[in-house]
């Protein structure tokens, strides 16, 4: 039997030390950086220990909660005539974070013991945004065959693009011919500051999808300011007179353990001309090799839920050698 309970800010260094020590948890679950939307999400977040309340924890979830809005719920038939714990609708990913020593035959028992907890907290079902493999320390995907066994379904499957760096990509003529273009346009991959970038992400997120980034810069900032994990890349062009240069190009690096993720790519008008773009992914590539890193993950590929494949996005990214891995949802009605 497990001690279940809900997080509390009381538990913040048990639960970040525990997210360190995991055999699957990565920074995006220290209370730093999740609590930064926490005037956004209702917290919900779950601590499981061994034995009573003062056991050793032996997992988390983190999790948010989501009032009933009518209808179903973001068109995946989830029943709503409670509230919805997700894990975690304003992170990439979630699911459960597991101690090193829980073994795989004890898993099945402390999700069903876990399901039967969010039930009586009034929650009708859970919604289940699973840590893909490749940010695995330990293999850790336990969790997915426990929800299996409690007959949740998958609801949203997203197609990811991921380089596997320590085996040879397959060689690419357009993108070589895209970094000649970047050169002769003297580009210059080099880090720059959130303030330097962020006018170009917005600028082109509104201009090429109307919407503006998820972080503001202040928010990113602060964020950077306690995730060293954090960096922008930037492509820049060359020196004008007054040894000015141009930001044409550049993107967001998370850095985790064993795994270098791309995100909010962003291109000025004069980059798509320069291939700006190719070369700043071309050095974070080099750069996530340098640090020893197995995986560089260049993001999704999808839209509306994963119904939409953006073929074009799909072909540039594979481009770097890059091949499918997949960001999945899974739904547990608990009203049975």
């Amino acid at each position: 039997m497990f001690s279940i309970h809900p997080y509390t800010s009381i538990d913040r260094p048990a639960w970040d030390e525990f997210v360190r020590k995991s055999r699957n948890g990565v920074f995006l679950f220290e209370r730093a950086y999740m609590d930064y939307h926490a005037d956004r999400f209702e917290d919900a977040s779950v601590i499981i220990r061994s034995g009573n309340r003062q056991g050793k924890i032996v997992a988390i979830l983190p999790a948010h909660r989501k009032h009933p809005t009518g209808g179903r719920e973001s068109g995946d038939g989830a029943p709503t005539e409670g509230d919805i714990c997700i894990s975690h609708g304003g992170l990439t990913f979630g699911g459960l974070v597991m101690d090193p020593k829980l073994g795989g035959e004890h898993v099945p028992a402390l999700m069903q013991q876990l399901a039967g907890w969010l039930k009586e907290q009034g929650f009708a079902a859970l919604h289940y945004r699973a840590t893909p493999h490749i940010y695995h320390r330990l293999p850790s995907e336990d969790d997915l065959y426990a929800l299996h066994r409690l007959g949740a379904r998958v609801s949203q499957v997203l197609f990811s693009s991921t380089l596997d760096l320590e085996r040879p990509s397959p060689a690419s003529s357009q993108k070589n011919r895209a970094l000649n273009i970047a050169a002769r346009h003297g580009i210059t991959v080099a880090p720059c500051t959130w303030a330097d970038y962020w006018p170009l992400l917005a600028n082109t997120l509104q201009r090429r999808h109307g919407v503006e980034p998820v972080h503001s810069l202040a928010e990113i900032g602060r964020l950077a300011a306690n995730f060293p994990q954090l960096e922008v890349l930037g492509g820049w062009g060359p020196a004008d007179a007054r040894g000015r240069r141009t930001l044409h190009a550049g993107i967001v690096l998370f850095h985790y353990d064993g795994v270098t993720h791309t995100q909010y790519l962003a291109s000025a008008p004069e980059g798509f001309e320069s291939r700006a773009q190719h070369a700043v992914l071309e050095q974070a590539i080099g750069d996530a090799r340098q640090r020893g890193q197995r995986w560089s993950s260049f993001g999704t590929c999808t839209t509306e839920g994963g119904a939409v494949l953006n073929e074009g996005l799909v072909r540039h990214k594979e481009m770097f050698g890059a091949r499918t891995t997949i960001l999945q949802t899974l739904v547990l009605d608990l009203t049975h």
